[in-house]
């Protein structure tokens, strides 16, 4: 067995290289616009394994933001493929798995592929920059022999306080260790949030501006508290209708009936089980594709 050796170092984003893999538009577009607001000036992109090894023979970035289920070659065969390269640096590249995966047995798949750690989705910035950190300024020492190549697998390694319990990190999903009693409690925190909403988004036809702000903090609640239950489809929603409030809000192009139509929605989506996802898909898809219209529009206009 060989140990090599991973010296962490100070996170400069404004130095930081970034390859983000991932076949959604949406996710390119979000990891995109954290990337801004961090300061990371190079970010590439890439929509599969092939599409990302390609990648690399041009630029080896610092760190890899990598989606698992993905066409022709998918997150964990990609991974085996860079802890194969005979470049060293290349071969030793931190690689963050990004997924709605969260069982043990897949956890497990994860580490064992050879990744450097994980987060789920739905994606918060607040997660993105604890990652970014432990794969530079905490990294694992990278291990080779004949099974197994790829950083430190012992739990024990991770810096003190990240972990709760051998698969519990502090940001995963509540259900991963709590079972469905934490969903089913934010849940119903969730439908109040929505249901008093009703003076704040008739006042959206008033040009109220502190509307505007009301709604906007409430769709940050609610962001939040889909990162914890893992509830991807809401999650875009919410999203979207910051991303729309942020661009359209103080301006005479803001839509009330767009706004409006999100927190419909997203009350639609609180009130649809998970299991219902075909249903949930198309109200994301059909919201995602209002707002990118509207921002077209300004582009041209």
């Amino acid at each position: 067995m060989t140990v090599i050796s991973r010296k962490g170092r100070s996170v400069k984003y404004n130095q930081l290289s970034v390859l983000v893999v991932d076949d959604q538009p949406f996710y390119r577009n979000l990891m995109n616009e954290i990337m801004r607001v961090l300061g990371v000036p190079i970010v590439s992109f890439a929509v599969d394994g092939f599409d990302a090894l390609d990648a690399m023979e041009n630029a080896i970035p610092d760190v890899i933001f990598l989606d698992w289920v993905m066409p022709d070659m998918d997150g964990i065969e990609f991974t085996t493929k860079v802890r194969s390269m005979r470049n060293e640096v290349a071969r030793m590249t931190p690689i963050i798995m990004v997924t709605s995966n969260n069982k043990k047995s897949q956890i497990e798949q994860a580490v064992n592929c050879g990744v450097d750690t994980f987060i789920l989705k739905p994606l918060a910035i607040q997660s993105i920059i604890a990652r970014i950190k432990e794969v530079i300024e905490r990294p694992r020492d990278f291990v080779v022999t004949d099974t197994y190549i790829g950083p430190c697998r012992r739990r024990n390694k991770a810096a003190a306080g990240q972990y709760f319990g051998k698969y519990r990190r502090y940001d995963d999903p509540l259900e991963l260790t709590q079972g469905g009693v934490a969903e089913k409690r934010a849940k119903q925190y969730l439908k109040g949030l929505t249901t008093g909403l009703n003076a704040s988004l008739a006042s959206l036809y008033t040009n109220d501006p502190s509307a505007i702000e009301e709604l906007h903090k409430t769709a940050q609640k609610i962001l939040g508290i889909a990162g914890q239950i893992g509830d991807t489809h809401l999650s875009k929603v919410c999203w979207s209708v910051i991303t729309y409030m942020e661009k359209f809000g103080r301006t005479p192009r803001m839509r009330p009936d767009i706004v409006a139509t999100h927190f419909q929605s997203m009350e639609a989506l609180i009130n649809t089980p998970s299991s219902e996802v075909l249903v949930r898909d198309e109200v994301v898809k059909g919201l995602n594709k209002v707002v990118m219209q509207a921002i077209q529009s300004i582009k041209v206009a």
